[in-house]
């Protein structure tokens, strides 16, 4: 920063007509020392030293332990520091402004790790530093019986760029021999920001692939990472439908229409949280359309799936004559099994029976059931409720927080309240009423930035609420429009043309076996939750139509076409 004068400063007076360079040389240096204030003035609120921060609040904090006796945690890290940060206020009263740098007493990682298997430490901090060689598993020691062994969890605050590190990092507290009643427990912690999901699917997608080639099972670390992961081939297929349909979205990232899902989750960062909620929503939903249609079709093929075809031996032949007597150089069989087909159509008595069993939850058509009627008037009054609870509370939430770094710039308490007050209305803060409040404050200027950051976070909690809200009436128009068309038992000619994937064959017949709702009254109504179930006349025994609108599975429109035919 420091070379930004020298740089701009360039005399072009010798050099002609240069008019038109000079304003833009002009504007660029203008640019680069309004970027240099706004870094200079602005507080980000975030400690040098997060470790140090970690340290001091865990220190300060107290427990009874089995005996009775309340005492502070004991706490070491693992680091490889020389020297530490102490701040006056870890807690962020001066938001971590006032520290000063001290040295600290480096010990051997073995002894630290001695200490904690013996219970005379309750924390350990590590980082790549403490990652290799030493063991903090539950176990018994000379001077720790079984019973007074604790349970091991370890929470982690960063992940490593290196997954083989992270996972030595992970093996301190899971070895061999350690008390099976004990397991050890992990937990991730990040930000609610969403583009921070793109960090944690690398992380899966790394797991996925050393367990690949450690076990051969790439299923195992599902529950390590229990999330959507959309970094791959069906996800980036996703991502392009998405880009296709937001054109001006792409041009603003600076992504063209190959861009894949990880692309695009790390260039939607530089947008506003609001808006990253909104795109992974939209990604999410359509890439779990796209899942549950192509596990339909059996065409998912990045997880394996257990099928029981209930196999009865048929007969066993020679396939190959042996060849040696080496391991590898036997006879090969060729064995015949009957296997039931999971696709074969129903037949008419089964259909039937199907049919009399869904008419008996609603009727025939479903639309004129009052019960169903009424079920789905009260969930949609019970979903606007919780929409707007949660917008309340949110709401709540950063308004305390802001109250409470208001008033430790010395405010009165109404005085807060009164320029919060004014932040909800949308007022321009750097008004005159504002002055009025903040006039002879040494503090006016960040007392400003965080009010204005208040607006912020709370107009966009406003508009998500209305967002919100629009989408649970878009969805209960949707469900009330199909179900008015939905006849259980009718049977629809050639529905080929509105199958989701191209189905190699000419003529269709379809019977409207039942609807199927959510049985968790929670999300019971979900477009995701309810499903049309359609029997075939070929190709397969069912086909299931989420009542979904968004992306190449569009099922509404399909519906409403079978429907309707």
């Amino acid at each position: 920063s420091g070379q930004v004068g020298p740089l701009f400063n360039l005399d072009l007076d010798g050099l002609g007509n240069f008019g038109d360079l000079q304003m833009m040389l002009n504007d660029i240096r203008s640019y680069a020392r309004q970027i240099r204030s706004d870094i200079e003035d602005d507080v980000f609120h975030l400690p040098m030293s997060p470790i140090d921060v970690i340290r001091q609040l865990i220190t300060q904090e107290s427990f009874t332990d089995k005996d009775g006796v309340t005492r502070n945690i004991r706490f070491e890290e693992c680091t490889g520091r020389a020297r530490q940060l102490e701040y006056l206020s870890p807690e962020g009263d001066d938001e971590f402004v006032n520290a000063k740098v001290v040295s600290r007493v480096k010990r051997h990682s073995n002894h630290i790790y001695n200490d904690f298997q013996n219970n005379k430490i309750d924390v350990i901090l590590i980082n790549a530093c403490g990652a290799i060689g030493a063991s903090a598993h539950a176990v018994s020691t000379i001077e720790v019986d079984e019973v007074d062994v604790r349970q091991r969890k370890m929470l982690i605050v960063q992940n490593d760029l290196d997954v083989n590190i992270d996972l030595q990092k992970r093996g301190r507290i899971n070895r061999t021999g350690q008390i099976a009643d004990l397991p050890p427990l992990y937990e991730y912690i990040i930000t609610a920001i969403p583009s921070e999901k793109r960090l944690n699917m690398m992380l899966r997608a790394k797991l996925r692939s050393l367990s690949a080639n450690t076990t051969a099972n790439q299923d195992q670390d599902k529950r390590q990472a229990d999330f959507i992961d959309v970094t791959n081939k069906y996800g980036n297929l996703v991502t392009q439908e998405f880009l296709a349909a937001n054109q001006e979205l792409a041009f603003i990232l600076g992504l063209n229409k190959s861009a894949t899902a990880s692309q695009l989750l790390a260039r939607i960062s530089m947008l506003s949280v609001a808006a990253q909620q909104e795109i992974i929503d939209e990604i999410f939903e359509a890439y779990k359309n796209m899942e549950q249609e192509l596990r339909r079709i059996n065409q998912w093929d990045l997880e394996r799936e257990y099928r029981d075809f209930e196999a009865e031996f048929v007969k066993e032949e020679l396939f190959t004559a042996p060849i040696d007597d080496a391991a590898l150089g036997g006879a090969s069989m060729l064995t015949t099994f009957r296997c039931r087909h999971r696709t074969f159509p129903f037949d008419a008595a089964t259909l039937q029976e199907c049919i009399d069993q869904a008419k008996a939850a609603y009727g025939e058509k479903p639309i004129e059931s009052d019960i169903l009627k009424k079920e789905i008037e009260e969930y949609y009054r019970t979903a606007r409720i919780k929409v707007r609870d949660k917008a309340i509370a949110r709401k709540e939430k950063i308004h305390d927080t802001t109250l409470g770094v208001l008033l430790k710039y010395g405010l009165e308490n109404h005085v807060v309240e009164q320029l919060i007050s004014l932040a909800e209305r949308h007022d321009e803060i750097a008004g005159t009423a504002v002055d009025d409040y903040l006039e002879g404050c040494s503090q006016a200027k960040r007392i400003i930035r965080k009010l204005k950051a208040y607006q912020v976070d709370f107009a966009d909690l406003g508009e998500r609420e209305k967002k919100e809200l629009r989408i649970l009436s878009e969805q209960r128009k949707r469900l009330m429009e199909v179900l008015s068309k939905a006849v259980i038992g009718r049977g629809y000619y050639n529905i080929w043309g509105f199958l989701p994937v191209e189905e190699q064959i000419e003529r269709v017949m379809a019977v409207l076996k039942e609807i199927r709702f959510g049985q968790n009254p929670q999300s019971r109504f979900l477009p995701g939750k309810v499903q049309f179930v359609f029997a075939l006349s070929t190709i397969h025994k069912e086909l299931v139509l989420n009542l979904v609108e968004k992306g190449s599975q569009n099922n509404y429109n399909r519906l409403l076409g079978i429907l309707s035919s």
